[in-house]
């Protein structure tokens, strides 16, 4: 297996996907069947959805349903 994948034109290095989970700089993550690490940039919309819940409840809702929607389709595309 080679340290970059090329796919739709992009080009992904593994090194840098890696550096996204904070966990393998501490352990070997073998094991995501049913729990997988969250990434950092999960962890941080994660955290601006809870802090936006707290100030404003569901009043933005409709701006997180635009986020969803992209994630769906982003998704779909690893996928494909």
């Amino acid at each position: 297996m080679g340290s970059t994948s090329k796919r739709d034109g992009g080009a992904m290095n593994i090194n840098s996907v890696r550096d996204l989970f904070p966990i393998v700089q501490r352990f070997l993550y073998f094991d995501a069947a049913s729990l997988s690490p969250y990434s950092t940039p999960v962890i941080e919309t994660l955290a601006r959805f809870d802090s936006q819940r707290l100030e404003y409840g569901a009043l933005n809702f409709d701006l997180w349903e635009e986020e969803i929607e992209d994630c769906r389709l982003l998704a779909a595309r690893l996928i494909r």
